[in-house]
């Protein structure tokens, strides 16, 4: 099988109507994201405010009790005849009370209104990655068949081939042309030789339980097709693999 190549990057300017709605999903999703991240910032903002509210909330009724003593001493000291300095007036105090409470509301409306604002974003968010996806199976589908017709065609050859070659060896088996296991057991009767046996195993059973074919690295064909459309997913001008001419 040939190896794949990457076919030279697309220039903005050059965008097919698959890619440009594809640029056109990406900035979508970014400018999504973007709006989310500024939100998630704002709300660590704004949380602090809140508690800072509460606080001064829950110290509020203690300012007004210290505003009423401080009232009744300055008045014991007036009776004396002594001129001390007025202490903060209760009505003050209560003023205090009356805008702690304001400056929670407002923190608390702040809060939800932004918890409002990111949980629209989020909602939109997965709808928006799926347009994206959606457009770049678009740009394959456009520019990526002949390679895809060419890869199945190739597959198909392999596979009629494998059937050929298969009946061939289990022809040669069933006429004793390997050694045979000889105990008594499910393989009594096939070749000795285990990969032998496996092959011929495998002819009768679908591909994904074929056993002793593990993948053990990432094949270098679906690697470069899955990298090319990670890649799409982020540029709309990411080049897809082709297959060259024989």
């Amino acid at each position: 099988m040939p190896a794949l190549r990457r076919s030279p990057k697309v220039e903005a300017a050059e965008l097919s109507p698959e890619r440009t709605a594809l640029a056109d999903a990406i900035v979508y999703v970014t400018e999504l994201r973007a709006q989310l991240l500024a939100t998630h910032t704002a709300i660590d903002t704004a949380q602090p405010a809140v508690w800072a509210a509460i606080e001064a909330l829950d110290a509020a009724p203690e300012v007004v009790e210290r505003a009423k003593a401080n009232a009744a001493i300055f008045l014991q000291q007036q009776a004396r005849g002594l001129a001390p300095a007025p202490p903060q007036t209760i009505r003050e105090a209560r003023n205090l009370v009356s805008d702690a409470q304001d400056a929670l509301d407002a923190a608390r409306a702040a809060m939800t209104a932004l918890e409002a604002e990111r949980a629209s974003l989020q909602s939109r968010m997965p709808m928006a990655e799926e347009a994206v996806r959606r457009a770049a199976r678009r740009v394959v589908y456009a520019e990526a068949e002949p390679t895809a017709c060419a890869l199945a065609a190739e597959l198909a050859e392999m596979q009629r081939a494998m059937v050929v070659l298969g009946d061939t060896v289990e022809w040669l088996a069933g006429a004793g042309a390997f050694a045979v296991v000889e105990r008594p057991g499910g393989s009594y009767g096939r070749p000795e030789d285990d990969a032998i046996r496996m092959a011929l195993n495998r002819l009768h059973s679908p591909p994904e339980t074929w056993s002793g074919l593990a993948r053990t690295k990432p094949d270098p064909i679906a690697a470069g097709w899955i990298a090319a459309f990670a890649a799409l997913q982020v540029d709309a001008t990411a080049p897809l693999p082709v297959v060259p001419a024989p």
